[in-house]
C-alpha cells in the first residue's frame, strides 16, 4: 500500500492530469495521494509516514523549482 500510494499513485495521477492542466497543474494533483496516505497515517497511528514525507517534499521542491524557473520541461528532465 506505500507503494501505491506514494509511488504508483502520483505517477497515474500525473499521467491522467497533464493533458488538462499541464505540467504544473499535474504535479499539484500528484501530490494529493501521497498527502491523503500521510494524513491517514498520522490519524490512524499517530506516526508520519517517512516514504510520504519525502515524496511530497520532491514534489513541492519540484513546484518551487518549476515556478522560480518558468519552465516545468526543463525541471522534469533534471529530474
Amino acid at each position: 500500500p506505500d507503494l501505491a500510494a506514494n509511488l504508483l499513485l502520483p505517477w497515474w495521477v500525473y499521467d491522467a492530469c497533464l493533458p488538462a492542466w499541464g505540467e504544473r497543474g499535474a504535479l499539484l494533483w500528484s501530490a494529493l495521494p501521497p498527502l491523503l496516505w500521510s494524513l491517514w497515517e498520522l490519524y490512524r497511528y499517530r506516526r508520519l509516514d517517512a516514504l510520504s514525507i519525502v515524496v511530497l517534499a520532491g514534489i513541492g521542491l519540484s513546484l518551487l523549482a518549476a515556478w522560480g524557473d518558468g519552465d516545468a520541461r526543463w525541471l522534469l528532465v533534471r529530474e
